[in-house]
């Protein structure tokens, strides 16, 4: 929640001696409580390993840890040199485009995300046939932000904002059932 915590004291004098000076005796202490939402981003690749030329589908889950209703949530997929966004899903109430090249997908949500709550989302990308990318070990990198701030602290903050999935790709007619030398 938001909104202000007031604590109020008052000290009276006991016993035979009087108070020389009442009008000290009380005071109040506001303090401002601003919402906070602790954004997670994960991200996975499959299949694994991928293939060159081929399809690969990578999972996005978007989680908030709270303790507050993250407003206007988004996250951004910059695809890996070479890699094609073909398609993607979403789940109800958020908005996700793609890029006209095909490189970037973004999400957005214009309401709010519920503390505890995550989204699930699917990107499909085709994986360059040859040239950058096309084997060896690709990380792809995706990003969550949101209006309201990411509090700070030793069990929440920005530290799970960025999601780095590091996945193989065979080169172009590679087996992937045969065990990787």
């Amino acid at each position: 929640g938001s909104g202000n915590v007031v604590n109020a004291a008052v000290v009276n004098a006991g016993g035979a001696v009087p108070d020389p000076n009442p009008g000290n005796n009380s005071a109040e202490a506001t303090t401002p409580v601003t919402p906070g939402a602790d954004l997670a981003i994960t991200k996975r690749a499959e299949p694994t390993p991928a293939v060159a030329g081929s399809p690969v589908t990578f999972h996005v889950e978007v989680r908030n840890l709270g303790p507050s209703a993250a407003q206007s949530p988004n996250w951004a997929d910059v695809m890996p040199a070479g890699f094609l966004i073909t398609s993607g899903t979403q789940p109800g109430g958020w908005t996700c485009t793609t890029t006209p090249d095909n490189t970037t997908r973004n999400c957005s949500n214009p309401g709010s995300l519920a503390a505890g709550a995550s989204a699930a989302f699917t990107i499909v990308a085709t994986v360059p046939s040859n040239g950058p990318n096309s084997s060896g070990n690709v990380t792809n990198t995706v990003t969550v932000t949101a209006d309201t701030p990411d509090p700070a602290g030793p069990l929440h903050g920005t530290d799970n904002n960025t999601f780095d999935n590091t996945f193989s790709v065979l080169p172009d007619g590679a087996d992937p059932s045969l065990p990787q030398q």
